[in-house]
């Protein structure tokens, strides 16, 4: 019998405030040998790429050693589209 494997989305990520950028946001998925890291500007906030107002967010993929797999500066539904795909290739 195969298990049915529940896939998380966007809504899965719990912002808070960025460690190094206090008018930021960042969320963390870890999910088999990868973690996406979703980052954005909050406010009058800079230095990042993406604003939360405009939904639109940088994303960091690595794998669970810590090598870069790609960085993105995509809106909400583009990172779920590619957090559905890396999952169901796990």
């Amino acid at each position: 019998m195969t298990t049915k494997q529940q896939l998380l989305d966007f809504d899965n990520l719990a912002f808070h405030t960025h460690p190094s950028c206090p008018k930021a946001v960042m969320a963390q998925l870890k999910f088999g040998d990868f973690m996406i890291s979703v980052v954005a500007n909050t406010g009058n906030g800079r230095g990042l790429y993406g604003h939360v107002d405009d939904n639109e967010y940088e994303v960091l993929m690595t794998f669970k050693d810590g090598n870069i797999v790609d960085t993105i500066w995509k809106d909400g539904k583009e990172i779920q589209k590619d957090t559905d795909n890396s999952i169901m290739s796990d």
